[in-house]
């Protein structure tokens, strides 16, 4: 079973071609006396009610170290949560978004979210309104979720005039985009900052600690 499960997540998003063209038999093939562990996985993935239709691959199209290290703003994320009172952050982030605002910067605040039975993410904008909101699968991860919410924000302002500051309280997903994962959407993400690295810049912030556009 555990290896059964484990392929389950290589036919939603299948890297090889030749698993692919597998896959897309096995829901025709008629019943085995010996099933293979394929089509144990599409057994078992029906039984846990998962959709196993197979996701696109997306293969960057920008060399990932061509990602300028000056699109990253690391102030906050330099300091130590545990011995850092909220205040120093809300000070320090009000220096480093002051300055970039009194150069015309705007800033977004993308976030996701996770209950039990839903996952979405939104996007607020500078006036502090919702500009972006979705629903996501319910089984996605809050990764899943913050990085979408990421992308949609840059993906949306890459063709709007101005220069944004992208504040996110997601220190995976941050991270992720500086440390070359391997995520499709973290991909996207690092082909939008390689190609607009004059417009976007990427701040990681603490949640929930009073600043407005993360509340």
């Amino acid at each position: 079973v555990n290896l059964t499960s484990k392929l389950i997540t290589k036919i939603i998003f299948p890297a090889e071609h030749h698993l692919l063209k597998r896959i897309s038999f096995i829901p025709k093939q008629l019943p085995l006396r010996f099933p293979s562990t394929l089509s144990l996985a599409f057994k078992l993935a029906k039984e846990m009610d998962i959709d196993l239709k197979p996701q696109k691959i997306y293969f960057p199209s920008e060399p990932p170290w061509k990602l300028k290290s000056s699109g990253f703003i690391r102030d906050l994320m330099n300091l130590q949560k545990e011995s850092t009172p909220n205040y120093t952050y809300t000070s320090l982030f009000s220096e480093i978004s002051d300055g970039l605002i009194n150069k015309n910067w705007k800033i977004l605040y993308p976030d996701g979210s996770k209950t039990e039975n839903s996952t979405a993410f939104a996007v607020i904008n500078e006036s502090l309104k919702v500009d972006i909101l979705a629903t996501l699968d319910h089984r996605a991860s809050i990764f899943t979720a913050e990085s979408t919410a990421i992308f949609n924000a840059i993906n949306k302002y890459k063709n709007i005039r101005g220069k944004f500051l992208i504040c996110s309280d997601s220190k995976s997903a941050t991270m992720g985009i500086q440390n070359i994962k391997k995520n499709s959407t973290i991909s996207k993400i690092r082909d939008i900052l390689i190609k607009f690295h004059t417009k976007f810049k990427l701040m990681w912030i603490p949640s929930h600690i009073g600043i407005l556009g993360n509340t």
